[in-house]
Parts: C-alpha cells; sequence; structure tokens
C-alpha cells in the first residue's frame, strides 16, 4: 500500500481521515504526558520475583523514576519560551559602557562554566547507572 492510496482515502473518506487526525491527537497526548512525567518524575507499580528454597516469592514494590532534567529542560524551552530559550533577542541600537560589557562578559563566562560543570556532572551519572534490562 502506498502513501499515494493513502491519501486518495483520505480524499474519499473525510471520516476516515478524521480518524487519524484523532489518533494523532491522542499520540501526541500520550507523549505529551509520557514526557511530563520523566521530566516531573514518577512511581510505578512492580511485582518482584525471587526464588528462595524453591519456592516462587512474588513482592509488589513501588518502582521510583526520579525526574530527568533534560525532559524538565525540554519541556520548559517549549512551554515557556519567553523565559527558557537559548537565544537571546538584543536590541541592535543599544549602546553599553565598558563596565557594563565586562559585567556582562563575567557573567556570562561564569554561567557557561557552571553548565559546563553540570553537563559534565549529567554525563558522568548516566556513565555510572547500570543499563536497562
Amino acid at each position: 500500500m502506498s502513501e499515494k492510496t493513502i491519501n486518495a482515502w483520505k480524499k474519499q473518506a473525510p471520516e476516515f481521515a478524521d480518524s487519524l487526525k484523532r489518533g494523532k491527537t491522542l499520540a501526541d497526548a500520550q507523549v505529551a504526558n509520557s514526557l511530563f512525567q520523566r521530566a516531573t518524575g514518577y512511581s510505578c507499580p512492580e511485582t518482584k520475583v525471587n526464588i528462595a528454597d524453591g519456592q516462587v516469592i512474588l513482592t509488589d514494590v513501588t518502582k521510583h523514576f526520579p525526574p530527568d532534567t533534560t525532559a524538565a529542560i525540554f519541556w520548559l524551552k517549549n512551554r515557556q519560551p519567553d523565559k527558557w530559550r537559548d537565544k537571546v533577542e538584543v536590541n541592535g541600537s543599544l549602546k553599553l559602557d565598558k563596565e557594563t560589557l565586562d559585567m556582562i562578559e563575567t557573567q556570562f563566562v561564569t554561567k557557561m562554566a557552571a553548565a559546563h560543570e553540570r553537563q559534565k556532572a549529567v554525563l558522568a551519572e548516566r556513565e555510572a547507572r547500570p543499563e536497562a534490562e
């Protein structure tokens, strides 16, 4: 079946096209919910299976997943771009004195160094985590 066939069906049957749109909307909502949970952390039930003295022992536990910084940043950059975006728009006609420019440069260098250290820490943490089973 080709893309051309699907497009023809969508034109011939509006209810088919609408059902595809509803499916995409539902999928988008599920992904948004998953991203939110990943960004904020979540817990879910799990059953652990152990064997002791030849007996199978099932234990219900709650597995906790901590918030994920990358997911949180992604969420915020998309939901509140005016507060979280990386790009800063500067009015080209603004004139700054040398002292202000030096202060801005110092703050920039300091913040970039801190961001670099956070990035190294995240990468080190990821390397220390065992692979998912």
